[in-house]
């Protein structure tokens, strides 16, 4: 249990360092670009990123892993070992269990964070489709204008609605895409910058800004608790606001002054009249005013060529600098053995390091040791069958004892090669039972031999005689 509560803390904590290091590279990326579509891009690409990211990291960590008995058997030290580029820190044994016990705890907590946050996305959209279902229709001037400039940027099944009590301007929906007014705009607009308005407001529903919006929302669900996203959102609101800014320029030219007079009203109205705060579930209403007012009266000059090949080659290095560390930025927590323990594997690798490097030359294995128990003395070599006894009947017809004892069938059939290698076990302890072939063929000959003796001698005891008859063989009697 310790080490897979400790593989999720180091699994999160090297995710939060990776998406760390993820925004300052962003961060270097839009300081090289001039231009604030690419930016915007940059930022959405960060936010998928690591939502994809931490999303394959939970995937993982919740797939069921099914371990056969050989497949635990067959994992070596090397495997489980972190590698070389990995940073481990070392806890002591015994904050095992309060590690398990704060795993829990921020188990349980993300959860309730990551329901929290999505409950508030629904909240929002919910409060969305209820101010849509009260908004009104536009006048018949405001709707003509909006066909027009409709038709000129190429965006189709959209409408024009008036909310009464909302701050400033703002979109809704990708599918069906609305665009909804504050009331009275009349009165602090002109024509020519209620078409800039407008413009911006269709320019949003080209780029699928409100898709984006909610793909960046969600991502902050699923990594609430790293600051970075949080940062990221902000800056990717921005972009947004100033890549549509610059498109109306665009479309528009020689408007600067009068569009950056259109903003200014438009805060003004917000701060004096507005009854409906701009909420953030309506995309793309949060306008940073000061910065949209202040980048559209500074024009920024086109960079020449060198400047822009310098930017690539920087953001270029940059990315694979970044690619390159990867794998330096990672964190794995373990557990610091006790002095005197060692963990089942390291024993494991041990034992079998130590029963592969037997030197050539050592000594004769101990006699308690598992290698003798487990052999018989006497045991003959893998590459030699010992001979079948032969069956011939003896001769005993003269019942001459020492002819038979004598004879070359009674001699043992074992070769001097295998006597000598024979030798060390024979310095085995008696104690210990023989089994091998050659042994209980020595065993049956003498058998044999006593039982024919003493069929000869008549069921006479013959060492008995020997001692009372002064040392008389069978053949003198």
């Amino acid at each position: 249990m310790g080490s897979i509560h400790l593989g999720g803390f180091g699994l999160v904590a090297s995710c939060c360092i990776r998406i760390l290091a993820g925004y300052v590279l962003f961060i270097a990326l839009t300081r090289l670009c001039s231009r604030s579509y690419v930016r915007h891009a940059l930022w959405l690409v960060f936010l998928t990123g690591a939502g994809v990211y931490w999303s394959t990291l939970v995937a993982q960590e919740l797939k069921p892993v099914h371990l056969t008995h050989a497949a635990i058997h067959s994992a070596s030290v090397d495997d489980l070992a972190p590698s070389s580029a990995t940073t481990t820190i070392a806890i002591p044994y015994s904050w095992d269990r309060r590690f398990e016990l704060a795993g829990i705890v921020l188990v349980c907590a993300y959860a309730g964070g990551l329901i929290l946050m999505l409950s508030r996305l629904i909240r929002r959209r919910r409060l969305l489709c209820k101010a849509v279902a009260r908004a009104e229709p536009v006048s018949p001037d405001f709707e003509s204008e909006f066909e027009k400039a409709c038709r000129h940027l190429g965006v189709l099944r959209c409408r024009i609605l008036e909310l009464p009590g909302l701050s400033s301007p703002g979109t809704a929906y990708t599918w069906k895409p609305l665009v909804l007014l504050p009331d009275g705009l009349d009165l602090y607009l002109d024509s020519e910058q209620f078409v800039d308005v407008l413009y911006h407001e269709l320019i949003h529903i080209r780029r699928l800004d409100f898709l984006w919006n909610t793909v960046g929302e969600l991502v902050s669900c699923l990594l609430f608790f790293h600051p970075a996203i949080w940062l990221a959102l902000s800056k990717l609101s921005r972009e947004r606001e100033l890549a549509c800014d610059e498109a109306v320029m665009t479309l528009r030219q020689g408007r600067r002054p009068d569009y950056a007079l259109c903003l200014t009203r438009l805060a003004r109205r917000r701060i004096l009249g507005c009854q409906l705060e701009a909420p953030s579930h309506l995309a793309l209403l949060d306008s940073f005013l000061a910065l949209r007012v202040q980048t559209l009266l500074k024009e920024n000059p086109r960079r020449t060529w060198w400047k822009r090949g310098a930017a690539i080659s920087t953001s270029v290095l940059a990315l694979a600098l970044f690619v390159a560390g990867w794998s330096t930025l990672s964190l794995a927590i373990e557990l610091a053995r006790p002095i005197g323990k060692r963990s089942p594997l390291m024993l494991q690798g041990e034992s079998s390091g130590a029963s592969q490097k037997t030197p050539v030359g050592a000594g004769k294995p101990h006699v308690f040791s598992s290698r003798v128990r487990k052999l018989p003395p006497n045991a003959p070599t893998l590459h030699e069958v010992p001979a079948e006894p032969d069956q011939t009947p003896l001769a005993t017809s003269d019942g001459n004892i020492e002819a038979v004892i004598a004879s070359p069938q009674v001699e043992s059939r074992v070769s001097p090669r295998e006597v000598d290698e024979q030798s060390t076990w024979d310095e085995a302890p008696p104690a210990v039972p023989s089994h091998s072939p050659i042994s209980l063929r020595r065993a049956a000959m003498g058998a044999a031999i006593g039982a024919l003796e003493h069929v000869a001698l008549g069921g006479r005891d013959v060492d008995k005689d020997i001692d009372k008859g002064g040392g008389r063989t069978p053949a003198g009697r």
